[in-house]
């Protein structure tokens, strides 16, 4: 079975590799060490995790009447994680953060174990209807919204706790805000709009603090 890779955006290395792979597996039924090893040396670690995916069959090709496809990963967490193999994207926020925001990795470890699994042909199927599968797709789409919900509650959270005169920082924010997709955020701008008000109130009456220290301390 080959490995659909041509509407995929990838390195060449990459492609040659996962190809070579999948022809490796179709005369022997398996990978062989030297195919593993550069693996292990493009991807690192996340080859090793994704390969461990592969063996739990943790990934699952979605498939409605339309010709629709996902894949759904189940993480070594236990969440579950969509992925699109025609446009490179995975929901995890590894990806979000390593690949896309950092350009550290090339891939995260569950968009590596569907190619795996595509070379491997050992991915489970699933057919659902098109309402099914908008539905996965929304469930998603709202699970990623909470999360950003909850991550700016507590943020407003901290920023009202924060003594006059600190602040979070706009580094630490931003790092807590980065697993995040742009639209996630715009759905809660408003929650947004707090932190930062919470944090420009916090700077203002410390300033206003040393305003009258200064103003009522004695001359030297």
């Amino acid at each position: 079975m080959a490995v659909a890779l041509a509407a995929v955006t990838l390195p060449t290395v990459v492609e040659e590799l996962l190809s070579e792979m999948a022809a490796a597996v179709r005369e022997s039924a398996r990978i062989p060490d030297e195919h593993l090893l550069s693996l292990k040396f493009i991807f690192g670690s996340s080859a090793i995790q994704a390969l461990d995916l592969v063996d739990r069959q943790s990934i699952t090709l979605i498939s409605s009447p339309s010709g629709r496809q996902v894949y759904q990963v189940l993480g070594s967490s236990g969440k579950t994680y969509i992925c699109l193999t025609s446009c490179h994207y995975c929901s995890c926020p590894a990806f979000a953060f390593s690949v896309l925001r950092k350009s550290d990795s090339l891939l995260c470890k569950h968009l590596l174990a569907v190619y795996l699994s595509q070379v491997m042909s050992t991915c489970r199927q699933l057919s659902v209807s098109d309402k099914q599968l908008t539905e996965i797709l929304l469930m998603e789409k709202k699970q990623e919204a909470q999360k950003v919900h909850l991550t700016l509650q507590k943020l407003v959270a901290v920023s009202r706790e924060t003594p006059s005169g600190a602040s979070l920082g706009a580094l630490d924010l931003r790092r807590c805000l980065l697993p995040f997709s742009r639209q996630s955020l715009k759905d809660n701008r408003d929650v947004l709009y707090s932190v930062g008000h919470n944090q420009t109130h916090s700077r203002s009456v410390a300033s206003k603090d040393r305003s009258t220290f200064s103003s009522r301390a004695p001359a030297p």
